[in-house]
């Protein structure tokens, strides 16, 4: 299985203390971004083509729903997913605050 983890914003809604985020507004070096919905629609039809099982995770350093299109993003993701052809599982780690 591949596990892929898609960061669609560096963005968080908290500083905590154990995080990097905490120390810097430009995690990657540049100020806080988003994925663009079009990268989103180009990576999912990608996905189509692995021919691997695949563990899609759309986290990295940031929270994922502080995109404001985060809604929207796995409103696509679903249907495009049916019989799990993109993807066999789909995990969401955040800090639940939103």
């Amino acid at each position: 299985m591949i596990y892929l983890n898609l960061e669609l914003t560096d963005r968080c809604n908290l500083r905590c203390i154990m995080c990097g985020q905490a120390y810097s507004s430009n995690v990657h070096d540049t100020p806080d971004r988003y994925m663009r919905t079009e990268t989103w629609s180009h990576l999912l039809a990608g996905l189509a083509d692995v021919g691997e099982e695949i563990s899609l995770c759309p986290h990295w350093l940031g929270d994922p729903p502080v995109h404001p299109e985060f809604a929207p993003m796995l409103r696509e993701a679903f249907p495009r997913n049916a019989g799990n052809r993109l993807f066999r599982l789909f995990t969401v780690h955040t800090n639940g605050a939103l």
